[in-house]
């Protein structure tokens, strides 16, 4: 019998302890984590911990600076600050509020500090037995000049040669090079860090809940900087995609990504496509936003829980296994802003049409979760065997943005990390 056959058998043996499984999947290797946010991934005892020289108010909002309503935050209860950080005792009709309120809560305490906190994010995942986090992240300092130069723009239908020259006339260029100064502070920064970490690579984020304008030019910006820069792998869109203003420019924001993907072809995209349920749309119609995603251009669908309310649903996965698209899944997420329980996720009909998945934790602090934990959610909620997983382990290096060379280099190394895991003695947990 091989190792790793004898490791299947133990796996197999162990599906029904949740403490073997924990066990079992803290130690066992993974590629990667590339649905993930950056904000999502700071743990609130190291807030705490970076936030002496902040103020903030009873809510957990943070702030550079003094204001009405806010105290330096020492002078709160630590436990009841933590509490403001974390989403996970939020009563469940608030539960989608609350974490998108979130991030605005703690982003002053990574502004600045950016290089530091990949760096935590790293470590982070080296100890979870992580080789590969590909973090979603922007410059708030930038959204804020494209938001001065956007804000006054009126439309009635897109232009996007007009809005890119537009741009070009404000200085987008001179922007463009600061951003990309500011990344390369951060690398170094990461790089420094001194102990076991993981591999980053970058995602930039638009926010899809501006006026199209503003989108258009948070996408410019990403898809400049990911052409330029060899640390930004990605384009993404982040925001609720149920939010009044993200369904009324729906179609507006595909066709900027259309658009910017055929100037940008070698930019890799991943979207968030198909976070929805029907009733949270409050009426409006659904958008058939995995279809369209795959339509123009997105290598990755993130969530993708919306496939049942696709009106070519079975389009779409032939189209996905076809081009080999996986689906980010994504458990405690779902569960937690939309409430749908790992038992209720169309991922088994992903499966069934053999489109490929790579398992991701999205806010692992947040949601206090951590991908360990989202294998073993998959465990108890699949009948996926050890082969099943380690083949999931594998695909979040080989569906990453990053370059191929990159790609093979980590995959070596994560093959050489599962013969020492399958060689190890098994020692059968109490159960």
């Amino acid at each position: 019998m091989t190792s790793q056959s004898t490791t299947a058998q133990y796996f197999a043996s162990i599906r029904s302890s949740a403490k073997a499984l924990q066990a079992f999947f803290e130690a066992f290797p993974k590629g990667g984590d590339i649905h993930h946010h950056a904000l999502g991934a700071l743990l609130p005892e190291a807030i705490w911990a970076k936030g002496e020289c902040f103020w903030a108010n009873a809510e957990g909002q943070l702030s550079t600076i003094a204001q009405p309503g806010f105290l330096p935050l020492y002078s709160y209860d630590k436990s009841e600050m933590l509490a403001n950080w974390s989403v996970t005792g939020a009563a469940p009709e608030q539960h989608a509020q609350q974490f998108f309120d979130f991030f605005g809560k703690i982003a002053p305490i990574f502004q600045g500090q950016e290089g530091y906190w990949l760096g935590q994010i790293a470590q982070q995942a080296a100890a979870e037995n992580i080789l590969y986090v590909e973090t979603l992240i922007e410059a708030p300092a930038a959204r804020q000049k494209l938001w001065s130069w956007t804000d006054d723009w009126e439309y009635n239908q897109p232009d996007f040669e007009g809005w890119s020259q537009s741009l070009i006339n404000y200085g987008v260029g001179d922007l463009i090079q600061e951003v990309l100064a500011e990344i390369a502070t951060w690398k170094a920064e990461y790089q420094a860090l001194a102990g076991p970490k993981a591999q980053l690579g970058l995602q930039w984020y638009a926010v899809r809940t501006y006026p199209l304008p503003m989108v258009f030019a948070q996408l410019y910006l990403a898809f400049q900087l990911a052409q330029e820069s060899d640390w930004v792998l990605g384009v993404n869109l982040v925001g609720p995609e149920h939010a009044e203003l993200s369904q009324a420019e729906f179609e507006g924001q595909m066709q900027a990504i259309r658009y910017l993907k055929q100037l940008f072809p070698a930019v890799s995209l991943a979207l968030h496509a198909g976070e929805l349920r029907s009733d949270i749309l409050a009426g409006r119609p659904y958008q058939n936003p995995i279809e369209q995603a795959i339509q123009i251009g997105a290598q990755r669908i993130g969530h993708g829980v919306g496939l049942a309310l696709e009106e070519h649903s079975a389009t779409c996965l032939e189209m996905m296994k076809e081009r080999a698209i996986p689906l980010e899944l994504l458990l405690s997420s779902n569960a937690f802003i939309l409430g749908l329980s790992p038992d209720q996720h169309p991922f088994s009909t992903y499966l069934a049409a053999e489109v490929p998945i790579v398992l991701a934790s999205d806010d692992p602090a947040l949601l206090a979760t951590s991908l360990s934990q989202e294998y073993c959610l998959l465990a108890q909620n699949s009948q996926l065997g050890y082969e099943d997983f380690k083949q999931l382990s594998f695909n979040s290096i080989r569906y990453s943005f990053l370059p191929q060379r990159e790609k093979e280099n980590l995959e070596q190394e994560l093959k050489k990390a599962f013969l020492s895991f399958e060689s190890r003695k098994i020692n059968p947990i109490n159960q």
